[in-house]
């Protein structure tokens, strides 16, 4: 056993980084002054985020893991339990007719304007899909592709806010072709989104208080 797990390994590459933030101090507002509660004290602010990557390859498939330790975060929920550690993963297979990738997908269509999905650690922002992206390469002009999944986006009514209060729930199918010319090149896309959010989520945007608005906000008020 020791022996063929060995050499199984001897075939595959690994690459690891880790990232660690930490900080000790007083909590701030967007202004740059001291926080202070109903006593006056200054409110303290701590986190500590621990960020371990790992990048594998094995004949032509690659699997990506984030793991994540916070406890407390700049911005989110803490994640100290084993289940809630594995903050992203997908596993692609590649070959000369087309790859197929599996978890959570981070793709781009139509310079970003018909689908884009990316994470930003640092607004704790991640609009990614689980499930599956397909791409097929018909010939050297003309490339299919699919994307299926789910996801539950995330986001503030106010950037201040440390844990998000808005949420929605989208089921998201994707497809079309890629073609590429000598005399240009573009896209066909057809996009089914389906977005459910529940009533607390709704409330949020009652703009009578007059709280920090955009100009979506107002749109769909």
């Amino acid at each position: 056993m020791f022996c063929l797990l060995a050499i199984s390994l001897s075939q595959a590459s690994f690459d690891f980084s880790y990232e660690l933030k930490y900080g000790d101090g007083w909590k701030s507002n967007s202004r740059g002054e001291l926080e202070v509660d109903e006593n006056g004290d200054p409110v303290p602010f701590k986190f500590n985020e621990n960020f371990l990557r790992i990048n594998s390859n094995y004949n032509g498939l690659y699997l990506y893991l984030e793991l994540e330790y916070s406890n407390d975060p700049i911005l989110g929920y803490s994640k100290t339990e084993i289940k809630d550690i594995l903050s992203r993963f997908y596993i692609e297979e590649q070959s000369s007719q087309g790859q197929i990738k599996f978890g959570n997908i981070y793709t781009l269509y139509g310079a970003g304007l018909s689908l884009y999905t990316f994470p930003d650690q640092d607004i704790d922002f991640d609009n990614s899909i689980d499930g599956l992206e397909f791409n097929y390469y018909l010939s050297d002009s003309f490339e299919t592709f699919l994307i299926m999944g789910k996801a539950t986006l995330e986001q503030r009514t106010n950037p201040a806010r440390i844990e998000p209060d808005r949420f929605s729930d989208n089921t998201l199918v994707v497809g079309g072709l890629n073609y590429d010319f000598s005399f240009g090149y573009g896209h066909l896309l057809y996009k089914n989104q389906k977005m459910h959010m529940d009533n607390s989520t709704l409330l949020t945007f009652d703009l009578v208080q007059g709280d920090r608005s955009t100009l979506f906000d107002w749109d769909f008020a």
